[in-house]
């Protein structure tokens, strides 16, 4: 209880981790580091380790002469793609601990709960091009770059589907932790065969569904870093922040409101079809 005596609303107390945590992530983030190194070796072009410890000595100005033409290959191609792999499985990662510890459930996770395939249905709607809502979309926003507008597509799918779930997950008078889960595969099921649909109608796209669907980092380079860099850590720094509570909800609402989390319930308007905030968290 003396770890719980500083909740209060609107602000939190981080206590100090203990030993045993801090040599966990020292060995993680080594690790991470590690394959970040290790996955600098495979591709076309080999490379023995001295090469690459030069490449990447020589970009903390620690090296000496080294080859051109490796230091393209890793620093250029190889190494923006091995950031952008291990900001995105990060990504993965911290939302699926938040979905699992918010809802109780090891299946929560972008995939079961429909964000994934809101996603992939927003992307192909744009990578097909015979249809409408391409032309309508490219002619309203005509100074937008396709990937910019292939990535504006693909969230607004997501959030899409996220509504959904929440929408159908919503039943007398709260939201039942398994009836988002069953609702979330349901949105999940339904939009995949919406993109089963396209690809049937459109095969000229379907290679290119199928690359976005399985994700490539081809083509990919230092100006695609920023983005998911900003997105992957404000978004952690904002539930590193709250974790306290995340801890609380996954004890379940009843005793969360005894260690001092508020929680307020607010109902859903069926009248004007709108599901109204719910179980907004107040700490």
């Amino acid at each position: 209880m003396d770890q719980l005596n500083s909740i209060v609303p609107g602000k939190y107390t981080l206590t100090s981790p203990n030993l045993k945590l801090k040599i966990s992530f020292f060995i993680l983030g080594f690790l991470w580091l590690l394959t970040i190194f290790l996955s600098c070796f495979p591709g076309a072009y080999k490379l023995d380790i001295s090469t690459v410890t030069q490449v990447l000595a020589a970009l903390f100005g620690l090296g000496q002469s080294i080859d051109p033409i490796a230091k393209v290959i890793v620093l250029d191609i190889r190494l923006p793609r091995i950031i952008l792999a291990a900001l995105g499985g990060g990504a993965l990662a911290v939302a699926g601990v938040c979905l699992q510890g918010t809802l109780r459930n090891q299946l929560a996770d972008p995939f079961t709960l429909g964000i994934s395939a809101g996603a992939a249905c927003g992307a192909s709607l744009i990578l097909v091009p015979n249809i409408s809502l391409t032309y309508l979309t490219l002619k309203i926003l005509p100074n937008i770059a396709p990937s910019t507008l292939l990535t504006l597509a693909a969230f607004l799918g997501a959030l899409s589907a996220t509504l959904a779930t929440l929408y159908l997950g919503y039943g007398q008078g709260r939201f039942g932790q398994n009836q988002i889960i069953l609702a979330g595969i349901a949105v999940a099921t339904f939009l995949g065969a919406l993109v089963a649909l396209v690809k049937a109608l459109n095969e000229e796209s379907v290679t290119s569904i199928v690359f976005w669907i399985m994700g490539s980092f081809q083509g990919k380079s230092w100006t695609d870093v920023p983005v998911i860099l900003f997105t992957t850590i404000s978004g952690a720094i904002f539930l590193i922040t709250r974790w306290r509570a995340l801890d609380l909800l996954s004890l379940g609402d009843a005793q969360a409101q005894q260690m001092g989390l508020i929680t307020v319930s607010m109902s859903l308007t069926k009248k004007d079809n709108f599901a109204k905030i719910k179980d907004l968290t107040i700490v």
